[in-house]
């Protein structure tokens, strides 16, 4: 999830939703519990403030 305070810079917003959606897309693993981990740091929020 993207930090609410990047709408205020639709720009960026748009370029981190991008990035966002390539996390997703290319941490697929064929292993269901360490694929569910990796899904669940790409969503959880804070790392996108720095």
């Amino acid at each position: 999830m993207i930090h609410p305070l990047w709408h205020r810079f639709p720009m960026v917003y748009q370029q981190l939703e991008q990035i966002q959606q390539r996390l997703e897309h290319v941490a697929v693993l064929r292993e269901p519990q360490v694929h569910a981990l990796i899904q669940q740091q790409i969503n959880a929020g804070g790392k996108m403030l720095r």
